[in-house]
Parts: C-alpha cells; structure tokens; sequence
C-alpha cells in the first residue's frame, strides 16, 4: 500500500507533536519531516517533496499563506493545507486565492486525515464554515 507523504509546518511544537501523532494513526499517512517556521517549511518541501504540506497561517517570519505562495510559484507537486485556529471565510478565501488545496480550522482536527485523503487524491477540501 502506497502511503501518502505529508510534512507539517506550525511554529507550536506542541501542536506539530500532536499533528504527528494523530497522522501516524493513520495506516495510509507517513509524516516525512517538520518545520517550525515558514522558511523551514519552503526548505523542507524542496528536500522531502511531501505529497502534502500541513501548513499553519502564523509562523514567525513568513505567513502560511506566503509559503503557499512561494510552493506553487516554484512549481512544487506539493499541495497544501492550511489548518489554523482562524477559520472565518476571508481566510478560506485567501488560502484558495494563493494556491492551497484545502483548509482546515484546528477546531476540527479529526477533519485532517480525510482532508489529506481528498487532496492527495487530486481533489480539493475546504472546510465549510457556515
């Protein structure tokens, strides 16, 4: 069984450990690295080339939303999520406007798996906040 690459970039270790461990749950999932800021993140995507990036929006030097910017200016294979405490629909709207396959609010992680699913798959998934 082919398992689905992800990297995950939050600048919580916490949260970053517990993204993790959820995914590894996951029999289809591997997680190929972390980053902890936005340019970990670009670094680490041009390094492992994870199928999906599991992307928070705050990160200390650049924003989630500039690091999407950045994967799909590159021409990366990398998808990105973004999975963020903010979740009202003008975020949603940004992270389609610059590039991202799918956004989860951090208030529905069990939506992550099946987010990654849908979106290595090809697909799109956004949450649907209202």
């Amino acid at each position: 069984m082919n398992k689905t690459t992800v990297a995950i970039a939050d600048d919580q270790t916490k949260v970053r450990q517990g993204i993790r461990a959820m995914l590894e749950a996951e029999s289809d999932i591997s997680v190929v690295g972390e980053a902890a800021s936005g340019l970990q993140a670009l670094t680490l995507v041009d390094e492992t080339r994870p199928e999906v990036l599991v992307l928070d929006l705050v990160l200390g030097d650049i924003s989630g939303f500039e690091v999407t910017k950045r994967i799909r200016q590159n021409s990366s294979p990398t998808r990105v999520i973004i999975f963020s405490i903010h979740w009202d629909g003008k975020y949603v709207l940004k992270a389609q406007e610059v590039g991202a396959s799918g956004y989860v609010p951090k208030k529905r992680p069990h939506e992550l798996a099946k987010a990654i699913h849908e979106v290595s798959a090809g697909g799109e998934y956004f949450f649907d906040h209202g």
